[in-house]
This record gives C-alpha cells, sequence and structure tokens, in this order.
C-alpha cells in the first residue's frame, strides 16, 4: 500500500516537472526547431525593415548582417559586395521582376578594407557620365550606358576587380533599391523622391557606409535626356533628379548575379 503510494507521487511529481520544463523559456531557445525559428523570422517581415542577424555562415561562407524590405532582402557577403535578392512587383511606380544583384559595398575609388568591412578613404573619387553632353556614350533608346563614348564612371566600374564578378554603372531603378524613406521604410522612391514627405530617403548605413555630410550624389548609368543623367541625392532625400552628364560625381557599382 506504501509503496503504491510513493509511486503515484513520483509520477505526479514527474508530470509536473516535465510540463514545467516544456513550458520553459530554456526548452525553447534550445530545442525550437529551425523551420519554426524560420516561420517566425518570416512573421517578423510585417515590420518596416529588419536587422535579422549580425552574423551567420551560410554554407562555409560567413556572411555579415541582412536587411529585408518588401522589395528584397540585402546581405553583407563581407567580401566587398552586398547581394540583393529581389522581389517581383511595383515599388515606386516601377515595375520590378525577380532578380539577383550584387552591389559594390564601397563607391568609386574606395578600397574595401577586409578586417574592418569598411572602406576608405573615407570620401570616394567623382568622375563624369560621359565627356560630352549628348548621347554618345548611353543608347538613345534603352537611355542606358553601353560603354562607347568617353565615360567615367563606365570605365570605372568596368575596370573593377572585386569578388571575381564583372561590374557596370547600376541604372536609375537599380539605385532606388538602395533608399529607404526614414519615416516609412516600406516606401521605395518614385522618381522624383516625392513619395516620401519630408523626411526624404536614405541609405542604410549599415550595408553603405558614407558620410552623410560630404558624400552625397550618386551617378546612375541611365541617362534623362540628350543631355542629362540620373543621379541619386542621398543627402537631401530629394532621391531622383538629373544633371548634365559632363558633371562630376560619385558612382555605385553593381554586378548582375546570382
Amino acid at each position: 500500500m506504501l509503496a503504491s503510494m510513493h509511486k503515484k507521487i513520483r509520477f505526479v511529481f514527474t508530470s509536473l516537472l516535465l510540463m514545467f520544463y516544456h513550458c520553459s523559456p530554456l526548452y525553447y531557445h534550445i530545442f525550437q526547431s529551425t523551420e519554426t525559428k524560420e516561420k517566425s523570422l518570416v512573421t517578423q517581415f510585417v515590420t518596416p525593415f529588419i536587422l535579422v542577424e549580425s552574423e551567420r555562415s551560410r554554407g562555409s561562407v560567413s556572411v555579415g548582417i541582412q536587411v529585408i524590405y518588401p522589395w528584397g532582402n540585402f546581405t553583407d557577403m563581407n567580401d566587398g559586395t552586398i547581394r540583393f535578392q529581389g522581389n517581383a512587383g511595383t515599388f515606386g511606380s516601377q515595375v520590378y521582376s525577380s532578380t539577383n544583384l550584387f552591389f559594390a559595398k564601397c563607391a568609386s575609388g574606395q578600397i574595401w578594407e577586409n578586417s574592418s568591412n569598411t572602406c576608405s578613404p573615407a570620401i570616394p573619387s567623382t568622375l563624369r557620365f560621359c565627356s560630352a553632353n549628348d548621347n554618345s556614350c548611353n543608347d538613345p533608346g534603352t537611355l542606358q550606358l553601353n560603354g562607347l563614348g568617353t565615360s567615367g564612371i563606365w570605365s570605372y566600374c568596368n575596370g573593377l576587380t572585386l569578388a571575381g564578378r564583372s561590374w557596370r554603372p547600376a541604372t536609375k531603378n537599380e539605385m532606388k533599391l538602395t533608399l529607404f524613406c526614414a519615416n516609412s521604410p516600406t516606401t521605395i522612391s518614385d522618381d522624383n523622391g516625392s513619395s516620401c514627405s519630408s523626411s526624404g530617403f536614405k541609405i542604410n548605413t549599415d550595408l553603405f557606409p558614407y558620410d552623410a555630410s560630404k558624400v552625397c550624389r550618386y551617378w546612375t548609368g541611365s541617362a534623362f535626356s540628350l543631355t542629362d543623367g540620373w543621379f541619386i541625392n542621398y543627402c537631401t532625400g530629394l532621391a531622383i533628379s538629373s544633371q548634365t552628364k559632363s558633371s562630376f560625381d560619385y558612382v555605385r557599382c553593381v554586378s548582375d548575379g546570382p
């Protein structure tokens, strides 16, 4: 009789202990499946943009932070490149297809520093869209730079040696992908930047380091008209504007995936 009561007491005690253990945060921290964690990460996507992880591994490659926007994911590859995996859809009045791109972390004239994952010198070099204010450097139909004429930004990107990839100047619509609205981070810029109210569009400096007080205007590889080319202004937040092709500004290069 006494032995039977002891068995019942041990059974009840063990059941209570297991219930407490499985409901504890420690259990979920240690034993929660990868699938559950991945689902919770997707659930967090409803927030404007997410600094998902500061350091993680993808296979044998160690990668840095990942930032998620509605239009795609940016991942610092820790090799001087930022990988962009884009979503199909209409963003900033522009229709995008699903795409993979790699942006150079550093701008024209800068060198990526492996030890600190930053760029030096702090101020990039300025270059021209084209030496002449005409269509000698770009296709008159697509308005994209095509390697003809004398284009400082085309020559720089085409000659860039980084991560074993081929590079070119980022187009207007590709550069728009790097912008987010400070008070509405789910909003991507339209061509005149008016979709961001008074706060202005910014660039994520965790991905692309730059001095906001000195480094403002970046060329795109897209012409606006016969005489002008599109550029992005990260300082004023006006985002997209145009200027004469022979003007000097910085450039960020892009490489097509995978």
